[in-house]
């Protein structure tokens, strides 16, 4: 029987020999394996009779064979994460990334301030010239009394370089740049004390220069009229402000009470100020203003010894509030 390579195939693979007895009976039989005869496939279908091509009973159970092969190699390769394995890799990612972007603020917080320290070197290094340029006038009558109109025997002859000065600086002056870039460009400024360290007369002084920033073009300034505890027109820059201060009642040598010459003027000295002592020459920090119904009084980060009454230089925030506007202080002993 002639059939094509394809049944051919089929039947040699799923064919099936089933035992046959031969004649006779008893222990002497033999048998005898015969293939079971295939029905033959009906030319021009390709299959058998009532089948489809190559729908024969043993290409089915072929096929059920290796299908089920397959299924059981995509049961592996195809296997996935669990829904508990999703969410606890996408938590883990979400937290370091929340940690990642909370890194970028306080980079940035830290640069800015990097940036502002090493601007006020500059800026402070170009005051002191200008005011070892400009000199002062070492007779001044602006010596002989308290910058906030307290005079008298005891008193330090200090005041501000502006009105020691022979000369009358522009405010450009007083910014930095000092070029010619426009004044509402400018954003770091710096304002001087000046503190004999003698009697009035003596050519040695100690000079300390605030520098601070502007951060708004329309900032205005608190500013002290002259010799006088009257508060003057505010300025369009900062600048360091003198205030009277009394020693706190808890009696603790480092802290003090803001006297208030204006109302709400202990509002000018906050957390983290930087205050100069005007009869030592001391600096020191502010650590804490205390809240009502103590918010006048200060706590410092060293004892102060600038006696009772005393006098403090601070640079206070804008008429509208806002950030510390003084950036660093630095000191330097002169003689002109």
């Amino acid at each position: 029987m002639k059939m094509s390579v394809e049944h051919k195939t089929i039947r040699n693979q799923f064919e099936f020999c089933h035992p046959e007895r031969s004649e006779g009976s008893g222990k002497g039989s033999k048998e005898i394996l015969r293939p079971v005869e295939s029905e033959a496939p009906v030319p021009g279908t390709g299959g058998f009779p009532g089948l489809g091509p190559g729908n024969s009973p043993g290409a089915r159970d072929g096929c059920k064979g290796i299908s089920q092969g397959c299924a059981q190699n995509d049961r592996f390769t195809k296997s996935g994460f669990s829904l508990m394995e999703v969410l606890l890799a996408v938590g883990t990612l979400a937290m370091g990334m929340l940690f990642i972007a909370g890194v970028f603020p306080v980079g940035i917080h830290f640069t800015t301030i990097a940036t502002e320290r090493t601007m006020a070197a500059i800026v402070a290094d170009e005051a002191f010239a200008k005011i070892k340029l400009r000199e002062i006038n070492i007779n001044d009558a602006n010596f002989t009394n308290n910058p906030v109109g307290i005079g008298g025997p005891g008193v330090t002859p200090q005041s501000l370089f502006e009105y020691v000065t022979p000369y009358a600086p522009l405010p450009d002056e007083y910014a930095y740049p000092s070029t010619a870039i426009g004044f509402d460009k400018k954003r770091y400024f710096w304002s001087a004390v000046c503190r004999a360290m003698g009697p009035v007369g003596s050519p040695d002084f100690q000079v300390t220069v605030f520098v601070s920033r502007k951060t708004g073009v329309n900032q205005l300034f608190y500013s002290r009229v002259k010799s006088s505890t009257a508060l003057d027109t505010p300025r369009v820059w900062p600048v360091a402000f003198p205030m009277l201060v009394r020693a706190a009642p808890s009696g603790r040598p480092d802290e003090l009470l803001i006297v208030n010459l204006t109302p709400n003027e202990f509002r000018f000295v906050n957390d983290g100020y930087t205050i100069l002592d005007g009869a030592t020459g001391r600096i020191h920090r502010v650590l804490q203003r205390y809240a009502p119904p103590n918010d006048g009084v200060i706590h410092l980060d060293s004892d102060w010894q600038g006696g009772d009454p005393g006098l403090i230089w601070v640079v206070p925030p804008s008429t509208t509030g806002g950030r510390n506007p003084c950036i660093a202080v630095y000191q330097k002993e002169m003689r002109f």
